[in-house]
């Protein structure tokens, strides 16, 4: 175990992530909390995901600004601070991206996030139910406060960058089915 404290027994990490320049570590965790790693203890923490749900936390990596970007088991994406106390900046739903392909795939499942690896400003995002999501961060959160059709084109320009990895993973040999 990571990390000793009073809640060890329902803490279960889902994923871990650090600013070797900030010098900070944030840990997602099954029971919907994400925490702060001072050493081998947690320094804070705060529930994520709506009380009384089952939801839990599935992964987290640091953003080049020093932020966390967080992905849960109910497709939901979050973002925010842990300097000091831990706080949410921004929350993304996935059920609130449009176009059609967004609404296909919500019309058949819900993606439960449980890998995320991030450069620049793209999030690859593995779930537990098979499927990648690539999201062009930078366009999403500019697309949030303004117009509809702005943040409609923004989303479906990254569903279609989705559907283009599904095609190259499959161009590949690969299965996309276990």
């Amino acid at each position: 175990m990571l990390f000793r404290s009073k809640v060890a027994d329902e803490i279960a990490a889902a994923g871990i992530a650090c600013s070797v320049t900030r010098g900070q570590a944030v840990m997602s965790a099954k029971n919907g909390h994400l925490y702060t790693l001072q050493g081998q203890q947690a320094a804070s923490d705060k529930r994520l995901v709506p009380d009384r749900t089952q939801t839990a936390m599935g992964c987290v990596a640091m953003l080049k600004d020093g932020r966390w970007l967080a992905g849960s088991t109910d497709g939901t994406l979050y973002i925010g601070t842990a300097e000091g106390e831990i706080r949410v900046e921004e929350t993304i739903a996935f059920a609130d991206l449009a176009g059609n392909d967004a609404k296909l795939f919500r019309s058949t499942t819900v993606p439960k996030f449980s890998d995320i690896s991030v450069r620049g400003n793209w999030a690859l995002l593995g779930t537990s139910n098979h499927c990648l999501v690539l999201l062009h961060l930078e366009r999403i959160l500019a697309a949030r406060g303004v117009d509809a059709q702005a943040q409609a084109q923004a989303n479906v320009e990254i569903v279609e960058i989705v559907e283009i990895v599904v095609q190259r993973y499959a161009s590949l040999g690969l299965s996309s089915r276990p």
